[in-house]
Parts: structure tokens; C-alpha cells; sequence
């Protein structure tokens, strides 16, 4: 039995449309299937199939891993204006929330291989120790603690190949 592989092309690229449209917000899935099904249905060869749906995973993780950046962008501004906020007030519950913050954010940008996640890991690396060098200056038992996190820092850089 052979397979109707127009049909089952078209029923993913349905598929798609619906998940990509309550995701992206409409438009963007019906344009993204659009594209999809030009790319797929222009010809018959399967080699052209499967050159298309390794587009398509690429494309897939692309955005997806550009909205996980964006977010955790997020979280790390809101945190350094946290950190600005302390040092225009000296309200201590500004600088707990970077301190308690910004650890994980630093871990999960070290995973993004892009231009844009390395700028924001240098920023979020500077607000952390940043931070923690405010905090020393209340509490001396927080001086180790910058050293030994700027060199984990670094340390974690080289293992990823970002720095020599």
C-alpha cells in the first residue's frame, strides 16, 4: 500500500497551523504553514521531504529557543534595575532579590550558543557579582565569594569554548 504523502502533508501542515497559530498568535502559523507547504508540496521528491522537515526543526528550535532567551532576558533587566533601585535607595530587599535571582539565569545562559545570549550572560555575570560586591561591602564573609564566583564564571566560559 502505498502512501498518500500529499495527504499527510497536508494534515501535519493543518496540525501545525492550529499549534503554531495559538502559539504565535494567528497570523504568524498561518504564514509559517503557508511556507511549509510551498517548500513541501513543490515537488515530489522525498529527498526534498526530508531536506524540508530538517529546515523545518531547525526553524522550530530556533524560535523556540529565541523566546527562552527573550524571557530569561527579561528576568535578568528586571533584576539589574533591582540592583539599580538598591543603589538609589540602599533598601536591602532590592539587592536579596538579585542575589536570590540571578544564579539560575547565569546557568541557563551559559546553555545558549548565540551572540545575543553571550551579551546577556556578561551583563547578568556583572549584575551577580556586582551584587554580591555590594553585599560584601555590609557583610565581609561575602568577599570569598566574588572571587571564587568570577573565577567559576570564567571557568564555566572555557569548558563552553567561549574564552581561552
Amino acid at each position: 500500500m502505498a502512501i498518500d504523502w500529499d495527504a499527510v502533508i497536508q494534515k501535519g501542515l493543518e496540525s501545525a497551523a492550529e499549534a503554531f497559530g495559538a502559539q504565535f498568535g494567528g497570523v504568524i502559523g498561518k504564514e509559517l504553514a503557508g511556507q511549509i507547504a510551498s517548500s513541501l508540496l513543490g515537488g515530489d521528491d522525498e529527498e526534498t521531504f526530508a531536506e524540508a522537515i530538517t529546515e523545518l526543526k531547525e526553524v522550530i528550535r530556533q524560535t523556540v529557543d529565541h523566546a527562552f532567551l527573550r524571557e530569561h532576558s527579561g528576568a535578568v533587566l528586571g533584576l539589574g534595575q533591582n540592583l539599580s533601585r538598591y543603589l538609589d535607595t540602599g533598601e536591602m530587599s532590592y539587592l536579596d532579590s538579585v542575589l536570590t535571582g540571578i544564579t539560575g539565569h547565569v546557568n541557563t545562559l551559559l546553555e545558549f550558543e548565540s551572540h545575543e545570549a553571550l551579551s546577556m550572560l556578561i551583563y547578568t555575570v556583572n549584575v551577580d557579582l556586582l551584587a554580591l560586591r555590594v553585599k560584601a561591602g555590609h557583610d565581609s564573609k561575602f568577599y570569598p565569594l566574588v572571587v571564587k564566583e568570577s573565577k567559576m564564571y570564567a571557568e564555566k566560559n572555557r569548558k563552553n569554548g567561549r574564552c581561552d
